[in-house]
């Protein structure tokens, strides 16, 4: 069977489950148990070896973080954190279409939100709590009517 040396490629003969000598660089190597003849070469190939690690420059600079821009059209800087309260009462003003989830919780967490970031510059939400009362205000009003005409 014709086989060939890991560390120098040269080619040579020898039994299948033999050790053999390389003929050029005299490196023992075992012949594979192949039926086919001949050994296939990349069967006996070595790993590559991993790159050596870069150590970088002693006065080399660490990298800068990326500033970002704030969008177009954007009232606000990017990254300010979002009143809770007024997240509650968006979920709560979308929400409230399922019936046993009363509108009244996201009225309630809407006026809470509104009234902390009155006074409060740093945080954002006034949308989402204004969108909150009046979705809730509008469930509100449908559960209502349901209820006084009989189809609920």
């Amino acid at each position: 069977m014709r086989v060939y040396c890991v560390p120098c490629g040269a080619a040579s003969d020898g039994e299948p489950g033999a050790r053999v000598p390389c003929p050029a660089c005299a490196a023992p190597f075992d012949v594979p148990l192949d039926l086919e003849g001949e050994a296939p070469r990349s069967a006996l190939r070595r790993a590559p070896e991993p790159p050596p690690e870069v150590e970088p420059a002693p006065d080399a600079e660490p990298p800068r973080p990326m500033a970002r821009a704030a969008p177009r059209g954007a009232k606000h800087r990017v990254g300010k954190p979002t009143n809770g309260w007024a997240v509650a009462s968006l979920v709560f003003g979308v929400l409230c279409c399922i019936p046993g989830v009363s509108p009244v919780m996201g009225v309630v967490c809407g006026l809470v939100a509104l009234s902390q970031l009155s006074g409060n510059p740093e945080e954002t939400g006034h949308g989402m709590a204004g969108t909150g009362i009046v979705l809730s205000l509008i469930t509100g009003a449908f559960e209502a009517w349901a209820v006084a005409s009989g189809k609920w």
